[in-house]
């Protein structure tokens, strides 16, 4: 969506900088060095994601464009909005990158068969403590959520407005409150 149109860009651009962000460049998920480039993929997204929403939003409601295209964006902010994407993006950002730490043992020269399988149990061990104890990324998920909640049930007040709908505006869900938060502590 970025790299094959210069308007997107500089209108991103323009969302970043009016939040005093730098960009990172977005890339493919599935490149000849898959891992290192989900990684640098995931982290973008995960940083920038204030930038990412805003353009998002913007362009949802540009009337330059047709309606095919602004019904994407408005499907786009409404996946980047929920909280299981947020969610679901900082449980992939912890795994991949203790994947990657693995993935650089694994290239080193002098590696051998024990080291490997050391270093895998070692991954594996890592990975089984996770469920019990979240990553940092999706500690901080959880920690913005937390608040977002308490934030709710002590001002009995949102952190986002409500949504206008085409039928009827609608009181905002948990949801919503949630993702104001992330782009609060983003911010």
């Amino acid at each position: 969506m970025y790299s094959s149109s210069p308007k997107n860009q500089s209108e991103l651009a323009a969302c970043a900088s009016a939040l005093d962000m730098q960009l990172l460049r977005i890339g493919k998920v599935l490149d000849t060095r898959w891992l290192a480039s989900s990684v640098r993929t995931v982290k973008a997204v995960w940083e920038r994601y204030p930038a990412l929403y805003r353009h998002f939003q913007t362009a949802l409601s540009d009337s330059v464009r047709d309606s095919r295209e602004r019904a994407m964006y408005c499907g786009l902010a409404e996946r980047l909005s929920s909280k299981e994407f947020v969610s679901n993006l900082a449980v992939m950002f912890d795994a991949l990158q203790e994947l990657a730490e693995l993935s650089l043992e694994f290239q080193k020269e002098a590696l051998t068969l024990p080291y490997a399988h050391r270093a895998t149990g070692r991954q594996i061990l890592v990975f089984d403590a996770m469920c019990d104890k979240s990553g940092c990324h999706q500690q901080e998920t959880d920690s913005i959520c937390n608040y977002a909640c308490m934030y709710e049930n002590i001002y009995n007040a949102p952190l986002l407005q409500p949504k206008q709908s085409r039928v009827r505006a609608r009181r905002p869900n948990r949801k919503d409150v949630s993702l104001a938060c992330c782009r609060i502590m983003s911010v």
